[in-house]
């Protein structure tokens, strides 16, 4: 045997021990593109469907030239909304009232733009309508908000307020609230906010069936979702046709288990979310970050009619990896490992160190690793076994070969 040929075989040794770490996960992608020590890596839709639910089995593998597996570490980011609310300081100066129309004004003396103000009552059970003004000298007002409804219920079913002011930032020294009742308001507090809002990256994602059914006797809209192949939802939007004021409890539930028994298919669902489907807000649910493949909405009506859904949107966040490369290889991400544990990085404790913008890599086509014999699992015992029928020769060849050599040379 000529040594091209032995080292040959000794290459191919080294490169399946190698790449054994991978053969943890179901599947890879390559990664091309690496130019520089920090790269980021957008998850696609396979990736996204095939990862466990707690995204604990992603792994940054690369193969040198000489067939060593390394690893490089990485931060998961979730490219959500990041919200910093601050107080803002004020002083009410001012409680007055015209007939049916009563006022009340605050002075902000930092002069720090403001977007929310959050109102509370002695009363309850109210429907009103409030206006907005803003002033630099209290005898000029200009509109920040107008005909804007603030709403509280409270019954042996339900407690539920809607008196947060939301407008765009404005900055001025003095804000007036004019508010129309015949009931004069008792004002308990208002607390004045300075919201700083980073807008996440969303992706949509398209459903693939929407099965509607309303039950009389249990008053109850039931809706079941179902996407083509699973996706990481953060928020479901329902687009409600009527245009009359409503108010129902809805939940939102995620399909987690399904078994087959003697009398057919039965379902668990776990409840993602809960809340209040109404005519005074937007109908947005947000929830954690989560693998879906199939949604139930469960909408208590009640004594009502069933409500028009016309329409239902699903979105979530992008998910990202921030990885960092240090040896010079060919690197793939792999996945797909129920049972992986989340890995622990150094880099978790320096994000400061981490520059602030960096280069995507492109991901290639999905490679299964091997194929998953799911009710018949080979024994690892007899996987093993085979494993070194086919590695021994090939090692006795390289033993007897490097014997060869000595022997002449000595």
């Amino acid at each position: 045997m000529s040594p091209k040929n032995s080292l040959l075989i000794l290459g191919l040794l080294v490169i399946t021990d190698a790449s054994a770490q991978m053969k943890q996960y179901d599947y890879a992608k390559s990664l091309s593109g690496i130019t520089d020590q920090w790269h980021q890596i957008v998850l696609d839709e396979d990736i996204i469907g095939a990862t466990s639910q707690k995204l604990n089995d992603l792994r940054v593998y690369g193969i040198t030239s000489t067939g060593d597996t390394v690893e490089a570490p990485y931060i998961l980011q979730v490219l959500s909304d990041q919200v910093e609310r601050s107080d803002v300081n004020f002083t009410q100066i001012n409680s007055s009232s015209i007939g049916d129309t009563h006022y009340f004004t605050f002075e902000v003396p930092s002069l720090k733009p403001i977007d929310e103000i959050d109102l509370k009552f002695d009363q309850s059970n109210f429907d009103w309508h409030v206006a907005l003004e803003g002033s630099q000298n209290q005898e000029e007002w200009f509109t920040v908000l107008a005909d804007y409804r603030i709403l509280s219920i409270e019954n042996k079913l339900t407690d539920y307020d809607f008196t947060k002011l939301k407008f765009p930032s404005s900055k001025y020294q003095y804000f007036r609230l004019k508010l129309e009742s015949s009931e004069k308001p008792k004002l308990r507090s208002a607390r004045i906010n300075s919201v700083d809002l980073t807008k996440g990256e969303l992706e949509e994602y398209e459903i693939d069936q929407i099965e509607t059914n309303n039950f009389k006797k249990r008053k109850q809209t039931e809706i079941d979702i179902r996407f083509e192949k699973p996706v990481r939802l953060s928020m479901v939007e329902l687009n409600v046709a009527d245009r009359f004021d409503y108010y129902r409890p809805i939940q939102i539930k995620l399909l987690s288990d399904s078994s087959k028994t003697e009398k057919g298919w039965v379902y668990t669902y776990r409840q993602l979310t809960e809340g209040i489907l109404n005519s005074m807000e937007s109908n947005v649910f947000n929830f954690p970050s989560t693998k879906v493949k199939e949604l139930k909405i469960l909408i208590e009506n009640q004594d009502n009619e069933p409500l028009n859904v016309e329409g239902i949107e699903a979105r979530g966040f992008i998910h990202r990896l921030v990885a960092r490369f240090s040896v010079d290889a060919d690197y793939y991400l792999a996945y797909g490992n129920e049972n992986a544990e989340k890995p622990k990085y150094d880099i978790l404790l320096f994000k400061n160190n981490i520059p602030l913008s960096m280069k995507h890599l492109a991901l290639g086509s999905e490679e299964r690793l091997y194929e998953i014999e799911r009710d018949n699992p080979e024994p690892l015992i007899t996987a093993n076994l085979w494993l070194w029928l086919i590695l021994l020769p090939g090692i006795a060849v390289i033993v007897w070969f490097s014997l060869k050599m000595l022997k002449q040379k000595g």
